[in-house]
């Protein structure tokens, strides 16, 4: 780095007759004009936690209406991005999770239904500010590009020796590699600002009775007799070669025994 940066500053000397001086100005104005835009504002991310109460049999179909919106909801950006259905809990109620990214319209769409279909009991809203982040990356990406152009000149420079043409063009390479890496933190970042995080928790307002366990075993008991035959006959199975095993040791040790015992009478 160190010597390319010397092999930069050399060559600028050299070449600085013949190149014009509005280019650097030009190149570096542009990503700073990007950076004031950005700037003008609070880059705001917002995350939103609803826990919404329904009746037993509503708890599920909400949940899959709500995913099935989502999905649907192409130019409101909306994407699911966690979804579980939990119904076999002994005494608590059944309870589901909906995770998704939609923008503000597609979100507020969501809260509104859910007033609708459905009692809110509690709403959580967490506010991040991204500003500086994306100011970071975005001067990083305009300083990366404009060492990218500088490397690029000097790639193109008439009589440039070897070893530093390789020098330059593996430079090229990593500063490559750092603006993609960049670029895709700062895409992250804007998704982020561009679109709200929505936690959906649809419970029901029932409490399960006490004898719920005992219906839940029963229904599941042809499935379990099923599995604990299967493991018998599996630990049969096993049980058969080492019973096999240590019953011809038995019989050896035996008649070994019966011999040394005879073979002690008769002296």
């Amino acid at each position: 780095m160190k010597n390319v940066l010397t092999l930069i500053g050399i060559c600028l000397v050299m070449t600085a007759c013949s190149r014009p001086s509005e280019d650097t100005s030009a190149a570096s104005s542009g990503p700073r004009q990007a950076i004031r835009s950005e700037d003008s504002g609070d880059l705001m991310a917002y995350e939103h936690q609803v826990n919404v109460v329904v009746e037993e049999n509503r708890v599920v179909p909400l949940h899959k209406e709500a995913e099935a919106a989502c999905l649907k909801a192409v130019a409101e950006k909306c994407m699911v991005l966690h979804s579980e259905i939990n119904t076999e809990r002994m005494l608590s109620p059944t309870a589901t999770t909906l995770r998704l990214r939609s923008t503000a319209a597609g979100v507020k769409a969501v809260r509104d239904s859910l007033v609708i279909k459905g009692k809110i009991v509690s709403q959580i809203t967490k506010a991040e500010n991204l500003s500086k982040p994306i100011q970071d990356t975005a001067q990083k990406l305009a300083m990366l590009t404009d060492y990218r152009s500088k490397l690029e000149a000097l790639r193109h420079t008439t009589g440039a020796p070897i070893d530093a043409l390789i020098k330059i063009n593996k430079e090229l390479a990593q500063v490559q590699s750092d603006l993609e890496t960049a670029a895709a933190e700062k895409a992250g970042l804007m998704q982020k600002v561009e679109t709200e995080l929505l936690e959906l928790n649809i419970t029901s307002s029932e409490q399960r009775s006490a004898w719920y366990p005992t219906k839940l075993a029963l229904r599941s008991f042809g499935k379990n007799l099923a599995d604990g035959f299967g493991l018998a006959i599996s630990a049969l199975a096993y049980l058969i070669p080492f019973g096999l095993v240590l019953g011809t040791l038995g019989w050896i040790s035996r008649q070994l025994w019966c011999r040394l015992k005879t073979f002690r009478t008769r002296r």
